[in-house]
Order: C-alpha cells, then sequence, then structure tokens
C-alpha cells in the first residue's frame, strides 16, 4: 500500500537525508525520522506551527497530535472545501494573511483562481 511504502522510505533514509513531511501527517512521519514539515498554515497562524514543531521535537506526540488535529485539519479541511470553489490553494491562504493583518496586500489571484466568497470568508473567520 502507499502509507507502507511511505513508512518504509522514511525509516530507510532517515539517517541519510532530512525527511520534510508534505503530507500533512507531520506527527507520524516525526516518529518515523522525518524532521521537519510544510504547511500553508505556518503563513497565516506561525505561532500554532512552532508549537507543533516544539512538541515534536520535544517526542511529545499526544500533545503534537493534539495541536495537529486542532488546527492543522481543519485548515487542510477548509483549503479543500474552498478549493471547490477557487480552483487552487491560494485564496484561502490568501484571504488569512489578509484577515490577520499580516500583510496589507497579496497582489491579484492567478487565472483561474478566484478570491473566496462572501459565506467562505464568513467561515474562515
Amino acid at each position: 500500500s502507499m502509507i507502507f511504502r511511505w513508512a518504509q522510505t522514511i525509516t530507510q533514509l532517515k539517517d541519510e537525508f532530512a525527511i520534510i513531511d508534505n503530507t500533512l501527517h507531520p506527527t507520524f512521519s516525526h516518529m518515523l525520522g522525518g524532521t521537519a514539515f510544510i504547511s500553508h498554515l505556518a503563513s497565516v497562524w506561525p505561532a500554532n506551527q512552532l508549537a507543533l514543531q516544539a512538541k515534536l521535537e520535544a517526542k511529545d506526540y499526544e500533545g503534537a497530535l493534539a495541536i495537529e488535529t486542532a488546527g492543522l485539519t481543519p485548515w487542510y479541511d477548509f483549503r479543500i472545501k474552498a478549493g471547490a470553489y477557487t480552483s487552487g490553494e491560494a485564496p484561502p491562504v490568501k484571504a488569512a494573511l489578509l484577515m490577520t493583518g499580516r500583510v496589507n496586500s497579496t497582489g491579484p489571484m492567478r487565472v483561474p483562481s478566484r478570491e473566496l466568497s462572501p459565506e467562505l470568508k464568513a467561515e474562515l473567520r
């Protein structure tokens, strides 16, 4: 299965390479030997993702999983839902960056992406 091959690859290569997770399972990846993870949420809520990385480095996997499921998982679910409307990953990130005041402008959307609908913006808040 795909998950077995993913896990097998991490465990076999962890001593030779820095494994950076991009699968939205940073806790499991770290338990197998991964060293870091990539997340759009880090742009919007860096304190949350830094807390997650700190839990991972401390091997507090229960605490890490709690942060992951309370923040990263709902964020990903929203991005998928919004993507059905916007056709891309950038619109939810750009909207969240503006809402949080992290930026004043994000520039135009690239075609075919479009801004979040008013309903999606309300849900994101």
